[in-house]
């Protein structure tokens, strides 16, 4: 009696007609979220690094340069905010969540390759623009997450799923992109290493927007605006 309760117990929490499908959107949601935090680690984070190399062969002194890196950053974490100011925004005009990720992934993918490749020939100040809509669309991506995976999971799974989908992802297959980064700058041409650095990070974050441009094609739709029970 016992043994027919406990059973009982555990259809109703997992019914097992939807594990096939519920894993089927959790590797895209993994594959997703791990393309979306491979961005940061494989090219934002080395901005710091980038900046000298950018004004190497001018005159600034080693202080100056700690200068130009320190306002750089402050441009970087004033587009984190603006990209939150953005989502927010857009999250209550588009309708589709999967068009709303490809519409920070697709101008993404531009600002990080311009950033990488181009403007660090044209001086700081255009770099640092480059940096702030980088950044801006990258934190539009990390918010979608935020207001996407509580709709996808029923209730008795969502806390599992966002973990499963966010650890994953996020801190385990994520954080390779560092390396691969570090490691292309062993062998990408460039007159300094703070160049070869940036040319690596913009490979990594090429690799990883059009992977999630293109795995966003499978990306479920919510069936509501409510939350899944």
């Amino acid at each position: 009696m016992e043994r027919s309760t406990h059973r009982e117990k555990v259809e109703k929490v997992v019914d097992p007609l939807l594990i096939i499908p519920l894993l089927i959107v959790l590797v895209v949601i993994i594959v997703l979220v791990a393309c979306t935090l491979s961005i940061p680690y494989g090219a934002l984070q080395h901005v710091p690094r980038i900046v000298p190399g950018i004004v190497h062969g001018t005159a600034a002194t080693a202080r100056e340069v700690q200068q130009v890196v320190s306002a750089v950053f402050t441009i970087q974490e004033l587009g984190s905010v603006t990209g939150r100011l953005l989502f927010a925004a857009l999250v209550i005009r588009v309708v589709s969540r999967r068009r709303l990720l490809r519409w920070f992934a697709a101008p993404c993918l531009i600002a990080c390759t311009t950033m990488a490749f181009v403007a660090v020939h044209e001086g700081v100040a255009v770099f640092a623009a480059t940096v702030f809509c980088a950044q801006a669309l990258f934190n539009g991506m990390h918010s979608f997450w935020g207001n996407y995976l509580p709709r996808v999971f029923p209730t008795r799974l969502r806390a599992t799923g966002e973990s499963i989908a966010l650890n994953l992802g996020g801190r385990v297959i994520a954080v390779t992109a560092a390396l691969l980064t570090t490691q292309l700058a062993n062998v990408t041409p460039g007159g300094v290493p703070a160049l070869r650095l940036a040319y690596a990070a913009g490979i990594t974050a090429t690799l990883v927007l059009v992977a999630a441009v293109v795995v966003s094609h499978w990306l479920p739709e919510p069936a509501s605006d409510q939350l899944p029970q």
